[in-house]
């Protein structure tokens, strides 16, 4: 089978990607993908955890869109905001996602007594550049709505060179929610490279004086704090002109910090960026299939010899599961999840939703979710009638929120939750627990997932375990290396067999 890029591991997959697991997929996944029911393929996401009514939903999601510029190989959505500006736009933006979260609270039955949200994310974008007070604000809107635990992982994406990655910015950020402060437990810190003329290559707002400066603020405030706060490093690989003698000393680098988690990610080229119209994936200057897997492997292990644990296809963390990301496994584990924001994706009642990508059709579909909170027994199957077919609101979104029933899915929704269970558990080290699957999906499509992966097992790049139930996954680096062959050949089998 020709693939795009076979060696390469498995794009991203958050709240915040856009349904980047269908665009991103290679040829052959697309085609599958491209085969089914186009309604349940835009709705659903999920895997062999099916979520039920009475799952409490424990995560959240929230998009900042503001960045300092666009780097060229971001397709997400984001909004360049002068920095004369900046604040008043954070801050009527803010006011949007306030509105949203207390709309959808209220579209559920109304605010919460517990404690329900044991995770939250700001991502972007760069949340970075949002004042605290505006962070704030967005935390108390969610305690007030569902109820923030106080043993809540808050996670906020941090860029080298904003005014956040400052001393007096990150002890105020790490307080407590109750002594005033976010609450933030964990930072994700965007320095992808520590070569200059790489990040000038990429676009990228921050040099690596300011990445060293953020790593050391971090890492005193993680001692200060006696561990209590946690930090991952986003590592690049991939990019024009880079080889592994870069990869190894940004490693190195950001080794000598200390961090408790790496996210190591390969460059996918999109269409919609800048890096989409000026390279081709595997033509010079970018590496070669073979070049980008030996960055790869090279940094896996590297990674390995310091003590860090593979545990998703782009994740290693040190220090047992608590040094795993909490957010990022409620993803893959395929439990519910809201999301807010501009172009944010939330998984509820096995339905996955994604906000429009523009600032003003979000300011809309906010006005439109508030006026259907705002009905008696949530509306009508009539609501559909005073509103723009072409203004970009997902209005079935309005329909679904209240429904606390899943009802009986169609085959074609069946279909797509099967194929895409396999993507997201073979992504973890956990792999994918073959009898949950014949649970939920029947035994004929884990006799097809299995007669798809015993060639891989007999290459050694799946492992089949018994651990009492029949677990399924990639082995590390090789199996990881060819996921994309491997779960496409899963997928065309499931295809031909008419699972």
């Amino acid at each position: 089978m020709a693939l795009a890029r076979p060696s390469m591991p498995l794009p991203l997959c958050s709240p915040r990607c856009s349904h980047r697991c269908h665009t991103l997929l290679t040829p052959v996944w697309r085609k599958i993908f491209d085969a089914r029911n186009t309604t349940a393929r835009a709705s659903t996401h999920a895997s062999c955890q099916s979520v039920t009514p009475s799952q409490a939903v424990s995560s959240a999601y929230v998009h900042i869109p503001f960045c300092r510029r666009r780097c060229f190989y971001c397709d997400f959505p984001i909004a360049i905001a002068p920095p004369a500006s900046r604040d008043d736009a954070v801050t009527a933006y803010v006011s949007l996602l306030v509105r949203e979260i207390e709309a959808t609270a209220k579209a559920h039955g109304g605010k919460s007594n517990s404690k329900d949200l044991q995770t939250v994310y700001f991502g972007g974008g760069t949340p970075s550049l949002a004042p605290v007070n505006e962070l704030r604000r967005v935390m108390c809107a969610l305690d007030d709505a569902f109820g923030v635990s106080e043993q809540c992982e808050v996670n906020l994406e941090l860029d080298p060179g904003t005014a956040l990655a400052d001393a007096g910015a990150l002890a105020t950020l790490t307080t407590p929610m109750r002594d005033g402060g976010v609450g933030v437990t964990r930072f994700s810190v965007g320095v992808q490279t520590l070569d200059d003329a790489l990040l000038v290559a990429c676009g990228r707002a921050h040099d690596t004086e300011e990445a060293h400066e953020a790593l050391r603020l971090l890492r005193e405030v993680r001692d200060e704090r006696h561990g209590a706060l946690r930090y991952s490093v986003d590592v690049m690989t991939g990019l024009p002109h880079q080889v592994v003698d870069h990869v190894d000393s940004t490693l190195d680098a950001v080794l000598s910090y200390e961090p408790d988690h790496i996210s190591l990610y390969d460059l996918q080229v999109e269409e919609r960026t800048k890096f989409g119209r000026m390279y081709t994936p595997g033509v010079s200057p970018l590496p070669s299939d073979a070049e980008a897997a030996t960055m790869l492997t090279h940094a896996s292990r590297k990674l390995a010899n310091a003590g860090f644990e593979r545990y998703e296809v782009s994740s290693y963390s040190r220090g047992g599961r608590e040094a795993r990301s909490m957010h990022n496994e409620v993803y893959w584990s395929g439990a519910p999840y809201h999301a807010f924001g501009v172009g944010a994706a939330s998984y509820l009642h096995r339905r996955r939703f994604t906000r429009p990508r523009g600032i003003a059709s979000y300011d809309r579909f906010v006005q439109a979710l508030e006026k259907r909170a705002d009905q008696p027994e949530n509306g009508t199957d009539d609501d559909h009638d005073d509103h723009d077919d072409n203004d970009n609101v997902p209005w079935e979104l309005l329909k679904s929120l209240p429904d606390n029933n899943c009802g009986d899915e169609s085959p074609e929704v069946i279909a797509e939750l099967a194929l895409e269970t396999v993507m997201l558990r073979l992504r973890t080290s956990d792999g994918l627990d073959v009898h949950a699957y014949s649970e939920s999906f029947g035994r004929p499509a884990a006799r097809s997932v299995l007669r798809a992966l015993i060639p891989h097992a007999r290459t050694g790049h799946v492992a089949m375990l018994r651990r009492p139930n029949l677990i399924v996954r990639l082995t590390d680096p090789e199996g990881w290396l060819l996921a994309n062959d491997i779960i496409s050949d899963v997928f065309l089998k499931l295809d031909e067999d008419h699972i």
